[in-house]
């Protein structure tokens, strides 16, 4: 490479099997590549670099299937905000977009003989730190920091990397930082999956910079926290709130479990409608009752009466004869039948539900008719996926303006359109590291694009 000084920008590849006599220990996950000739700082110039497109094999993604992504650590970079402390993170593979391209049952063997490429087009351009650069490292992990490595795998298949280098102004800068919900060394107690504080190695005032969204990664099997709902029938109460509300079969097993002992009841039966978890529950007609066994001496069946008490969420998902919303004490008549959603969320109605993700440092704007401090609308996915994190990345960054007052920590929080909290959890909790949702902000100096 010659003296970079002289150009603008030039183009870098990085590869794990090259200069095996000089880096003798070079793994696809780990390794260092050397330059021809050095780059040289200069004092009115600084080197950003930005990463282009990543090439793995998929041995990697095979063994970590379960993660949304893996973190591309470059050294050299400044290093960037994570919690208290700082790495040197540049870009993530988003291994979840990936595995999604294939069957959900594609063996690992399968996904491991092919090779794998991502192309950035929003990633950061970071600035380098040092005087004289003579060589680049690359470390990939998990979004925990552990190093992503496969057993036996250290020469199999090389990873390769290509890289943007080009020299900026002294004062247009970029960086990100990366915030998650888990609480830091016991700072932050009441931190929880949608509303948390996440704190910053030192105190920062940015005067005349913007924040964006630059990715999410949601834990596997989340959930949203809804007030629980009670189903009354003829003043029997069935309480679900110890369920899981997405999983239809489980509930209806659960409803008709509880209702088998009480003879009232035994002209109710519920199936599941179709494929979008919608339940009806239907009363036989009186030909049908004539052939239930008898009651004991002196006791009739009566008209079922219906009192639903749930979250709003779940009321529109209920629909009676006429598709009119079942109201309070409805009368269940033979030969009528009620339909309703199987659970109390409203993303039985939609893949996902929309969120406003909220920060304190950004500038106050209107949201909805109210006032609030909006970083960037996005979805919220509830779909099941028991055994992998999934990523979010929005399709354009939306920038917002940093107050330009000190700060050491930022508070980030998952709102509903009219400005109340929203509360998420985990159903089926996997290792107890991967129960966090972490978000990537992106800071940029606003001169840069104005």
């Amino acid at each position: 490479m010659e003296d970079a000084s002289a150009e603008r920008s030039r183009v870098v590849v990085l590869v794990s099997d090259a200069n095996t006599s000089t880096f003798t220990h070079n793994t696809p996950w780990h390794f260092s590549n050397v330059f021809p000739s050095p780059l040289t700082d200069r004092s009115d110039r600084r080197f950003t670099l930005r990463v282009c497109s990543v090439v793995v094999n998929g041995s990697l993604l095979a063994a970590y299937r379960r993660h949304a992504r893996l973190i591309i650590n470059i050294s050299g970079v400044e290093p960037q905000a994570e919690g208290r402390y700082y790495s040197q993170r540049s870009c993530a593979f988003p291994v979840a977009e990936v595995a999604a391209k294939y069957a959900p049952d594609l063996s690992a063997d399968i996904l491991s003989t092919r090779y794998h490429e991502h192309v950035f087009r929003q990633s950061p351009r970071l600035p380098l730190q040092f005087q004289i650069l003579t060589q680049l490292s690359i470390t990939i992990t998990t979004e925990n920091g552990e190093l992503a490595e496969v057993a036996g795998g250290e020469k199999a298949f090389p990873t390769i990397i290509m890289l943007e280098l080009e020299e900026e102004e002294q004062d247009l800068r970029q960086f990100t930082v990366t915030c998650n919900s888990t609480s830091h060394d016991g700072l932050y107690a009441a931190n929880e999956l949608a509303t948390f504080t996440s704190p910053l190695p030192t105190e920062v005032e940015l005067k005349d910079y913007e924040v964006g969204l630059q990715s999410i990664v949601y834990p596997p099997w989340l959930r949203e926290r809804m007030d629980p709902f009670t189903l009354s029938i003829n003043g029997l109460f069935f309480d679900f709130s110890a369920l899981d509300m997405e999983d239809t079969p489980a509930f209806l097993n659960a409803l008709t479990t509880s209702m088998r002992v009480h003879r009232d009841l035994d002209s109710l039966s519920f199936r599941i409608r179709d494929d979008d978890g919608s339940v009806e529950l239907h009363r036989m007609n009186r030909e049908q009752e004539r052939q239930l066994p008898a009651l004991p001496a002196g006791r009739q069946r009566r008209a079922m009466a219906i009192y639903v008490t749930c979250s709003f969420n779940f009321l529109v998902a209920i629909a009676g004869p006429g598709g009119k919303t079942v109201q309070h004490g409805t009368i269940l008549r033979p030969g009528d039948t009620i339909q309703f959603g199987g659970r109390p969320n409203i993303s039985r109605l939609a893949p996902f539900s929309v969120s406003m993700l909220e920060c304190d440092i950004v500038s106050p704007n209107v949201v909805g008719g109210r006032r609030g401090q909006l970083l960037q609308v996005v979805p919220v996915l509830h779909d099941k996926m028991p055994s992998a994190s999934r990523l979010y990345e929005p399709a354009e960054i939306l920038f917002q303006p940093v107050e330009a007052f000190p700060f050491n920590q930022i508070r980030l929080k998952f709102t509903h359109p009219n400005g109340s909290q929203r509360h998420f959890y985990v159903l089926h909790a996997p290792r107890p590291a991967e129960v966090q949702i972490v978000l990537t902000l992106i800071f940029r100096k606003r001169t840069m694009y104005r």
